[in-house]
């Protein structure tokens, strides 16, 4: 009855593999509608501020600043709907 979709950033969701094509984008569009229609109670979308990556030169090394996906800020009503959660 719920469903979690995390990662929701620019480069993981949609995946930087698609982002060269339109088509590919669209595809992901559509994965992330029938993720977000499966929920019958809860719907969790999760995107996080920062995210570790090794591999990547950043001023604070692993730290990458994120940016949602748009498949949030695209969609005025879901972007309204966002929280922000501190976890400390």
């Amino acid at each position: 009855h719920s469903v979690f979709v995390i990662h929701l950033l620019e480069g993981l969701f949609p995946s930087s593999y698609s982002l060269e094509d339109d088509e590919s984008v669209e595809e992901e569009r559509r994965l992330f509608y029938v993720a977000a229609t499966r929920a019958k109670k809860n719907l969790i979308l999760a995107a996080p501020k920062n995210v570790w990556n090794g591999k990547m030169q950043c001023v604070f090394p692993g730290v990458v600043f994120s940016k949602p996906s748009r498949f949030i800020t695209e969609n005025k009503e879901m972007a309204n709907l966002m929280e922000e959660w501190e976890i400390e």
